[in-house]
């Protein structure tokens, strides 16, 4: 019974989000399924749409400012009464953007949290004022990486034009935050590389950046190595290099210069690594090479430099 009312109250809330018409349809979804029919196109993302809506209601951490057919608004508070809460909003839903899906991945699924929580074990005093997030999507990890480390200087790299919009637009939400943005890609050398969408579901946040192979520049954008990315962060040092590069890390963790960087520059790195493109072994054996202690957390190759 306590389920029900609970169903119902939340259900009553996303009537008042979205309207009636469209919880009316919502329900005409449901009752499909339900009965085994096959959901239509529009149906499949009402019920997108409502699941996700459920999850957000769900986690007293998140609060639905505003729930529209195609955007959500939330505000995400790290503890109760916290003073620094983050807005950030979101292309919803998934079948739509991959907004939701990283939202989920970072804010409900905690997979970053995961990832501090093993730094903070291995080096408990370890400051962090400076923080390199490279593939930043729409903002999601270094809106909560301000939440755990309000007074942290942070520079976000990102090269996929519409999520680099929604970064700049929920900075623009969390003007408190210390963060800085660049449009560009990670690479080995300064240039231009050509944006493909043939990785995984191929959207937006499976966007990933190859090497021209002829004149034509359509889909391609600015290239910058690691040494000038942290020239244009203004950074002598980091202390936490994140990095989703969709596979770039493959080139990456074999370019001497990156290595370099990683070995002089950088105090610990969290590294999603794609199997497609390097394993979880080879990436642990390079970052081991050179001086960092490992560990694989969710997706993540973490590391702590031993020698800093």
């Amino acid at each position: 019974m306590n389920r029900v009312i609970a169903y119902l109250k939340t259900l009553q809330h996303y009537r008042q989000q979205v309207g009636w018409p469209e919880t009316v349809g919502l329900l005409g979804a449901v009752l499909s399924v339900k009965t085994g029919n096959a959901a239509s196109p529009q149906a499949r993302k009402q019920l997108e749409r409502w699941v996700f809506f459920q999850k957000l209601a769900c986690n007293e951490k998140m609060t639905a400012v505003q729930f529209s057919l195609d955007e959500c608004r939330v505000t995400y508070a790290a503890r109760p009464a916290a003073e620094r809460p983050v807005t950030l909003t979101l292309r919803i839903p998934s079948s739509v953007s991959s907004d939701s899906l990283v939202f989920e991945q970072i804010f409900l699924r905690g997979e970053y949290q995961h990832v501090l929580d093993w730094f903070a074990s291995v080096k408990p005093a370890g400051a962090v004022a400076r923080i390199l997030d490279v593939g930043a999507n729409i903002g999601c990890a270094a809106l909560f990486f301000h939440t755990q480390f309000p007074a942290a200087e942070m520079f976000c790299l990102e090269p996929e034009p519409g999520n680099q919009a929604r970064l700049t637009a929920n900075l623009a939400l969390n003007p408190g935050a210390k963060i800085k943005t660049h449009s560009a890609a990670i690479w080995t050398a300064s240039g231009r590389l050509r944006c493909v969408h043939d990785f995984r579901e191929g959207q937006e946040w499976a966007a990933r950046f190859v090497e021209l192979n002829d004149a034509d520049q359509a889909d391609s954008v600015a290239a910058v190595d690691i040494w000038q990315l942290a020239k244009l962060a203004d950074f002598s040092q980091v202390d936490l290099l994140k990095m989703d590069v969709e596979g770039a890390e493959a080139v990456l963790l074999h370019d001497g210069e990156f290595k370099r960087f990683l070995t002089e520059k950088v105090s610990m790195v969290a590294m999603e690594i794609h199997p497609e493109f390097i394993s979880f072994p080879e990436s642990v054996a390079i970052l081991e090479s050179l001086g960092y202690q490992t560990r694989i957390v969710d997706e993540f190759v973490c590391g702590v430099n031993r020698n800093r």
